[in-house]
């Protein structure tokens, strides 16, 4: 079950919803959500625990699964939306996989390589943006090929910083059919 961190106001289809059952109709049509949990961090971000959502209205938002929350008219959220932790991929051999399920910005380490990469695999893409921070190995920089079907500007792919420690950032927009391809910045760190 994902969790989303949002500030405590969360407005859906003008209602504000208070962590309670609620199988009342509303604009015509029939809304429901599953006791969910908040609690607060250190900074007082709060954490809502959201395991299932469902309203049945034209143009209205529901999720069958409780996994996703499809979204079918406009959501105001008062704060950010963020992942709660950078999810960091270390890679073994010379092939990576990026599972987007575990967040839109995540962190390739290529210190588990054991040579070049040479095949990239992105696994869950949805239509969105993406970013990789990719850290080059600490003393033998290595090359990345093999990305997915991707379409770079000018057709040229990516090619990895080779200095020691280096972070290259790549970002990727998905519009359900192409995926586009950008280096945002080389040797940033």
């Amino acid at each position: 079950m994902k969790a989303l961190w949002f500030l405590p106001v969360l407005l859906v289809a003008g209602l504000v919803w208070a962590g309670a059952t609620d199988d009342r109709p509303r604009g015509g049509g029939a809304a429901s959500l599953t006791p969910w949990t908040a609690t607060v961090d250190a900074d007082g971000h709060a954490l809502v625990d959201i395991p299932s959502f469902t309203m049945r209205s034209p143009g209205d938002i529901w999720s069958d699964d409780g996994a996703a929350i499809t979204w079918h008219t406009s959501l105001a959220v008062t704060g950010q939306i963020y992942d709660t932790a950078l999810t960091t991929v270390t890679p073994t051999g010379t092939t990576w996989t990026t599972d987007w399920n575990n967040g839109n910005y995540q962190r390739v380490s290529l210190a588990s390589t054991s040579g070049n990469v040479t095949a990239v695999t992105f696994a869950n893409l949805r239509v969105g943006t993406y970013t990789l921070e990719v850290l080059q190995h600490a003393s033998t920089p290595r090359t990345v090929t093999g990305w997915p079907t991707c379409t770079w500007p000018n057709g040229i792919p990516a090619v990895m910083t080779a200095t020691n420690s280096a972070v290259d950032i790549l970002s990727f927009a998905y519009n359900g059919t192409d995926l586009r391809c950008f280096v945002a910045g080389q040797d940033s760190k």
